[in-house]
């Protein structure tokens, strides 16, 4: 709401899910009294009356460990998309849904993009070896890599073709992309 009166839309400022107080971005995110079964959850994390949104979060880096910090952003994303149905007349989404959400949220995300197990077995000191999912290596010293990529949108005939050519220490020396609408491609 603080957003669309910036720029120079009517709203009444008064926040839409508690109705007692003025809509401010810490207010929304943090401190509506519609949020405290969701305060209660984030352990650490305490907020002077009178602090800005920028500066409780600057705060929150240094008093939360990174998957904690990283279950706080979770969080107040789910308490905007539960503010936004609020707005937009959609089912309402309960407060003491939000942090089991996005615990569950962060969890499946780390577990669909931690390493990944190519190859496992055993070694003849019975230490399990595990792979992981290949990544870009550099070429040898004097060397250069080109790594190329395309994309085909087949429904509006376009292409997209980039390439990227790194040195030994993996620094950039030229890159380009290019987007072809071409229709000979198709034949």
């Amino acid at each position: 709401m603080v957003n669309l009166a910036k720029r120079g839309k009517l709203v009444d400022n008064v926040c839409l899910i508690c109705n007692k107080q003025m809509e401010s971005t810490m207010h929304a995110l943090w401190r509506c009294p519609s949020l405290k079964r969701v305060r209660v959850f984030i352990k650490g994390v305490r907020a002077d009356d009178h602090i800005q949104f920028f500066d409780f979060i600057f705060s929150c880096t240094s008093r939360l460990l990174a998957n904690e910090l990283e279950l706080l952003c979770l969080v107040f994303w789910r308490v905007l998309f539960r503010r936004n149905g609020k707005v937009h007349n959609s089912a309402a989404i309960d407060d003491k849904n939000v942090v089991p959400w996005a615990s569950s949220f962060l969890l499946d995300f780390q577990q669909a993009n931690g390493p990944k197990e190519v190859d496992s077995k055993v070694g003849s000191d019975g230490v399990r070896i595990v792979q992981d999912r290949p990544s870009w290596c550099p070429p040898s010293v004097d060397s250069y890599k080109i790594n190329t990529d395309a994309a085909i949108d087949v429904a509006n005939g376009n292409v997209g073709i980039g390439i990227i050519i790194r040195d030994h220490r993996g620094q950039v020396m030229a890159s380009s992309a290019r987007m072809d609408t071409t229709p000979r491609l198709w034949k």
